[in-house]
Parts: C-alpha cells; sequence; structure tokens
C-alpha cells in the first residue's frame, strides 16, 4: 500500500509566496485553502471560512499533493478566443481590399455562404390605407 503524502509547512510557504503573484481570485482561493490546511486547520473549519463544502476544500487539497501547484492553476480552455489578437487583426487587412473589390463573396458562394439582408418590412404587414382605416376605428 502507498504512503500518503502529507502537506508541509514548507508546502504552506512556496504557496503563500506563490499567492502573491495570482490575479484571479479562484485560484487564489483554492490555494488559501491548501495553505491553511498545511498550517493545520481543518478541511470544515476552512470551508467555513471560504463558504465551500469540505468535500472541495480536501479535493484541492488532493489536487495539490497529486499535481503540484500546476494543478490548482486554472486549464486552459479550448475554443474561439475571444478576441483578436493584432497579428490576427493585421491578416484581416491583407483581405479589405479583396473584400471591397467583391472577390471574396464570389469565394464565399462557391462554398455555400451568402449575404443576409434584413427585408424591409413584413411580408404580412397590412397596406398604408389599411392601417389609417383601423385608425379611424379605433378613434370612435
Amino acid at each position: 500500500m502507498k504512503k500518503k503524502r502529507e502537506l508541509t509547512k514548507e508546502d504552506g510557504i512556496k504557496i503563500r509566496e506563490y499567492r502573491k503573484e495570482i490575479q484571479d481570485k479562484r485560484t487564489d482561493r483554492r490555494m488559501l485553502a491548501v495553505q491553511q490546511r498545511s498550517e493545520g486547520k481543518r478541511n470544515k473549519d476552512i470551508a467555513e471560512i471560504l463558504g465551500v463544502d469540505p468535500r472541495i476544500v480536501s479535493q484541492w487539497v488532493r489536487m495539490y499533493l497529486e499535481g503540484g501547484i500546476e494543478a490548482l492553476l486554472p486549464k486552459k480552455k479550448s475554443g474561439r478566443p475571444p478576441k483578436l489578437t493584432y497579428e490576427q487583426e493585421e491578416l484581416l487587412n491583407e483581405f479589405r481590399d479583396k473584400a471591397e473589390a467583391g472577390q471574396i463573396y464570389r469565394v464565399l458562394h462557391r462554398h455555400g455562404w451568402r449575404k443576409i439582408k434584413p427585408r424591409s418590412r413584413h411580408p404580412k404587414k397590412a397596406s398604408p390605407e389599411a392601417i389609417e382605416a383601423s385608425k379611424k376605428l379605433n378613434l370612435s
């Protein structure tokens, strides 16, 4: 049977130093929980202070013991980045002239894309005469 690794005071000191550089509140909260656990506090007491379930504190401690500080850091999110970088914007500028000349739209059309334009009026909208007649009826 494997011997479980316990948190030491050195772990708490290392985490305290690392927390000075952390900007993310969630990560700081995780590290604070592990730091307090290394100082001898119980999971229940730490959970009350942080407003979480004691099992979460236990999970954070286990994550730290298995993967170190890196395990407590937020995971890199996959998918589309929220904003373009300056280099990506420069890449788009290269296509601006082609788009203005209409060349890009031909490529998009070949691949099934289409430019959608909002309609000027609803197809079931009443004629202006019918609208005026309705207004006259409602005034009585």
